[in-house]
């Protein structure tokens, strides 16, 4: 039986997609092949989000096919209308390919590609993040989103839903359900496991001043006024004076961004400073030995598409509160099991699903494992199987 070949359109390589890149390409019914805009991220380059240089350390080119598609004009940053890229119907055609997969389709290189491969004969996915609360929208964007997906339903063959939200926003757009497929939104869980059991958590512990005792609450993401770091040490604050044991909760915080030192300040003006410590950025390499370390994984963030920081915590046995305008929330937390949904600015609400998570840590913990092994890899292959059959 022949491969199904599916070209892959992505902005650049993105450290999350590249291991499901690979691990699809060892099914035997598929084979896909990455074609990248920009190579801005194989090098080291400026996050506007992070606020800094970065590079990553994981792989990013190796163990499957690839290609950075020619531009017009410098690759260096990516917008609407840039990378200007030229040459992928000359791709398509050389590589007899039966699906273009796209990842988002609000770029105008996608709304080409899509015409494109209606000419070539070759079908389209689109799978893309939003969801009712992804972004602030006026009732004139609602409007003109229902007539942009009448639009795509005309140029795709299959919709690829990342979670829930997404796949309700589809239908609520226009998108007929028989034609949405669960591909989901998912880390690789494998690699995250394995640096987790061989991170040395008490090592870490005494270089950040934690005691053996002390249950700790970790936030890891851009420190950004959406991801909401402010609220959460307010909501920190509050937590305080709930808890009756002597031995206080320590929040770790783990990124960087604008609000950087505005928390900092925050902090110290505020008398956390000894029980708040302020990481910032740190590495795929280096993350599950954090995630490894807390009893409780938050994510405050207001308009967040999904949040994988969620997965790669509950691959380390993490209990997960998290806002509810975060996508992955309505699929990976269940309420009152693994941790907890609360209102977003809610800094009330917040301190008090914190101290029921760090009450019930050690239990929640060991559900979120479960719950995301059965949120991976073969999923997303089932998924796309389901999609291009269809197609």
């Amino acid at each position: 039986m022949p491969k199904t070949r599916i070209a892959y359109l992505l902005t650049h390589p993105i450290q999350y997609q590249v291991p499901m890149i690979r691990y699809l390409n060892q099914d035997p019914e598929l084979y896909v092949k990455a074609f990248y805009c920009s190579d801005i991220s194989v090098k080291e380059y400026l996050d506007v989000g992070f606020g800094k240089k970065i590079e990553w350390d994981i792989p990013l080119l190796d163990g499957y096919d690839y290609e950075f598609l020619p531009a017009y004009g410098a690759k260096t940053s990516i917008t609407f209308a840039r990378p200007f890229n030229y040459g992928l119907m000359r791709f398509l055609k050389q590589g007899r390919f039966d699906a273009l997969w796209l990842h988002g389709c609000s770029r105008l290189i996608c709304m080409q590609v899509m015409v494109i491969a209606k000419i070539c004969g070759i079908k389209v996915l689109i799978r893309d993040e939003v969801w009712e609360k992804s972004k602030k929208r006026s009732s004139v964007n609602h409007w003109l989103k229902k007539i942009w997906y009448r639009l795509l339903n005309k140029f795709a063959e299959a919709f690829l839903a990342i979670g829930r939200c997404n796949k309700e926003y589809y239908m609520a757009n226009g998108i007929d359900e028989k034609n949405i497929f669960t591909v989901p939104y998912v880390v690789d869980n494998d690699f995250f496991q394995r640096r987790c059991d061989l991170a040395d958590t008490e090592k870490l512990r005494k270089e950040l001043g934690i005691a053996c005792d002390q249950k700790v609450i970790l936030y890891a993401s851009k420190l950004s006024s959406r991801k909401k770091i402010l609220d959460l040490i307010s909501s920190f604050d509050i937590l305080l004076k709930l808890c009756s044991s002597q031995i206080k909760p320590f929040l770790l915080i783990v990124g960087s961004g604008e609000q950087e030192t505005q928390a900092g300040e925050m902090i110290s003006n505020m008398g956390l400073s000894s029980l708040v410590h302020m990481a910032g950025f740190k590495n795929q390499t280096e993350l599950p030995a954090y995630y490894k370390l807390c009893d409780v994984f938050v994510l405050p963030s207001e308009n967040e598409a999904w949040g994988l920081v969620v997965n790669e915590a509950m691959n380390c046995g993490a209990a997960i509160v998290a806002s509810d305008e975060v996508g992955a929330a309505y699929d990976l937390v269940k309420n009152g099991q693994n941790g907890y949904i609360f209102k977003t600015c809610d800094i009330n609400d917040l301190a008090e699903k914190l101290y029921f998570a760090l009450s019930n840590s050690r239990q929640f913990g060991v559900r979120s494992r479960a719950i995301i092994d059965a949120w991976s890899f073969d999923q997303v292959a089932t998924g796309i199987k389901q999609a291009t059959r269809k197609a």
